[in-house]
């Protein structure tokens, strides 16, 4: 088992080049991807500050807290001391609405970046199982004589399963 042959390319470079070019049919879907993981970050980031916003600057309880609050730290809108419970409520409440809008722009950025890429990653897949496939069968006799099909079988399904799982979730996670 320990002295089973690993094959490794002689060129990695050129080896990594051929491999992009299966993707090249789907540059403009991954432009999208890229575009929408840019939106799903920048919403990511944003929330919180929203979120340090409401608190800091509608959710006071004394008018020191508030006078300090509107002098440094309120960035979306600044409130007056005198300012009554109905227009704290209103201020909180667009707030609120932003965070909401903000939380459905991430979602479906998201979703259709994953969506996209796990499409366009399938089709890529099953283009290489296709010409794996006509290449094993391309292959002479004598190379399945001396290599056992189940070692074949299980190269193949592994190395597709590891390009599925790279190109589908984990380059996002990695770049983003």
């Amino acid at each position: 088992m320990f002295e089973a042959e690993t094959s490794r390319p002689v060129n990695v470079g050129w080896t990594l080049r051929r491999f992009a070019g299966y993707f090249r049919p789907y540059w403009r879907r991954y432009l999208g991807v890229l575009f929408m993981m840019i939106l799903s970050t920048w919403a990511a980031v944003t929330a919180p500050q929203l979120l340090g916003q409401a608190v800091d600057c509608y959710l006071v309880s004394s008018p020191a807290t508030a006078a300090q609050a509107t002098d440094s730290a309120c960035w979306y809108a600044v409130l007056p001391l005198t300012a009554t419970t109905e227009e704290r409520i209103a201020g909180l409440a667009g707030l609120v609405l932003r965070l909401l809008a903000l939380y459905a722009i991430s979602s479906v950025a998201t979703g259709l970046m994953f969506n996209w890429m796990t499409t366009s990653g399938q089709r890529v897949l099953r283009t290489l199982r296709v010409e794996v496939f006509h290449h094993i069968l391309r292959l002479p006799i004598g190379y399945h004589v001396a290599h056992e099909s189940g070692d074949t079988m299980s190269r193949v399904t592994n190395d597709a399963d590891t390009i599925q799982q790279a190109v589908s979730f984990a380059l996002i996670q990695v770049l983003s």
